[in-house]
């Protein structure tokens, strides 16, 4: 392929300030502005010297979409950088993977003006790029496909044009593809495909939830899956398709059961850890029987690894909201996977982000999505209630509540009632436990 020296100089100056994505500001406004127009002299002269498609274009253009958007002028930021894009389509075709540097820009100035259409359409743009320039089973898909499962999961509860449907469908197919490049590694990696397979198992599990809901979203899915027999009821219809993703997933996490059986390292407690989250998979979907056999297991196997039964008790003093959204098999590292980022603060109190009905407690895998989705500060309430020993929440009591820009008491209450939690564990058995406190937040993003 020929590589023009323009289009280096460009691509380098793009990926030096967008790998972090974020912009540092060394100019004031007024020579932000004098620059603009040290740009714009430079695009006129070209554009009569040389012709409105130069190559010679692409860099003052982007140059101009840089400077706007590092003064949060991302209106016309956006226009610039749409031009840099056409122009280098123009020249270097419509395949140059160097554009994707000119489309991240794009997908950042679309995340921060709330244009959800865009940005969907930008990741698309992006997954395709990589799609016609690298092998379909290139490590380095994994990071396009991660940044797409991240929007995709936040897109389900957005407007974007598309059916939220349609983005629980790309969720499966992208884990899908994603689990088929680790499941094709030359030498096993089996932490990266644990967690590609707890992320697929997620999934089904958001699928399953979304049609019992039975909401348009649940139909969507629905029809996808098992599309409605005459014969059958939604209620019938539902159940049978939840029963089906309640298979696939468990499935999935026996098989991450089956990679940690042989791990012997003295530093891992991943077997044991496996053995945690398919009871935390079978209560998920109410079979207690189970989970509390895969309980009682996982305190066996880590008195075997050599821990007390008070070390082991303290692990799993407090319940823990349910799902997890990773799978981690370092007991130690995690302290019992309590103490995950904005998980429980060192106030003790668990943090609960309820962002979406479809989908609570969600986080975001990408920095990109979190810097947009981030719980706000000016929407909680303060809950307690106690968790029984099948892990749901009763005597639910909200108590400070702070909603700036609106956040019903109502919302508060459904979140937890419904919510399933891994209940307290003493010596491997689950007990009730009073007086759990929760700071319930609702996120600052607009859903338009």
């Amino acid at each position: 392929m020929k590589v023009h020296k323009l289009s280096i100089v460009y691509t380098l100056l793009v990926n030096a300030i967008t790998s972090i994505f974020c912009f540092v500001v060394s100019t004031s406004l007024l020579s932000a502005e004098s620059s603009l127009e040290d740009y714009q002299q430079r695009i006129n002269m070209i554009q009569k010297s040389i012709g409105p498609y130069s190559e010679e274009l692409i860099q003052p253009t982007l140059q101009m979409g840089l400077i706007l958007h590092e003064n949060n002028q991302f209106s016309d930021a956006n226009e610039r950088l749409e031009s840099a894009l056409y122009l280098h389509r123009v020249n270097y075709g419509l395949q140059d993977l160097q554009q994707s540097s000119i489309v991240d820009l794009l997908i950042s100035n679309n995340l921060n003006r709330q244009d959800w259409k865009s940005a969907d359409n930008n990741f698309h743009k992006l997954h395709w790029l990589h799609r016609r320039n690298l092998d379909s089973n290139d490590p380095e898909l994994l990071a396009v496909l991660d940044r797409l499962i991240a929007w995709h999961l936040v897109a389900t509860n957005l407007k974007t044009g598309q059916h939220p449907g349609k983005h629980f469908m790309k969720l499966l197919e992208l884990n899908q593809r994603a689990l088929e490049i680790v499941d094709n590694y030359p030498v096993q990696d089996q932490l990266e495909l644990s967690r590609r397979l707890y992320k697929l198992a997620l999934v089904h599990y958001y699928i399953a939830i979304a049609v019992q809901r039975g909401d348009s979203v649940g139909r969507y899915l629905l029809e996808e899956f098992d599309p409605i027999q005459l014969s059958d009821s939604y209620e019938t219809a539902s159940e049978k398709t939840a029963l089906k993703m309640f298979r696939k997933s468990r499935q999935l996490i026996v098989r991450i059961v089956s990679l940690h059986q042989d791990i012997v390292p003295a530093t891992k407690d991943s077997r044991a850890i496996a053995q945690l989250y398919l009871a935390d998979w079978d209560l998920l979907f109410n079979r207690h029987a189970n989970a509390n056999r895969g309980y009682q297991n996982s305190y066996d196997i880590l008195l075997e690894r050599g821990y007390s039964s008070d070390l082991i008790n303290s692990f799993f003093d407090q319940p823990i909201l349910l799902p997890k959204s990773e799978f981690i098999p370092d007991l130690m590292t995690k302290y019992a996977l309590q103490y995950e980022k904005n998980e429980i603060p060192e106030t003790g109190t668990m943090e609960f982000v309820g962002w979406s009905k479809s989908l609570p407690g969600v986080k975001y895998p990408t920095a990109e999505i979190n810097n947009i989705v981030s719980a706000s500060t000016e929407r909680f309430a303060d809950v307690s209630f106690d968790v029984l020993k099948d892990g749901l929440a009763k005597n639910i009591v909200i108590g400070k509540h702070k909603r700036k820009s609106g956040l019903p008491r109502r919302t508060t209450y459904e979140a937890i009632w419904s919510a399933q939690f891994r209940p307290r564990l003493i010596e491997g058995r689950a007990v009730a436990v009073s007086g759990v406190t929760t700071r319930f937040y609702m996120p600052s993003i607009e859903n338009k």
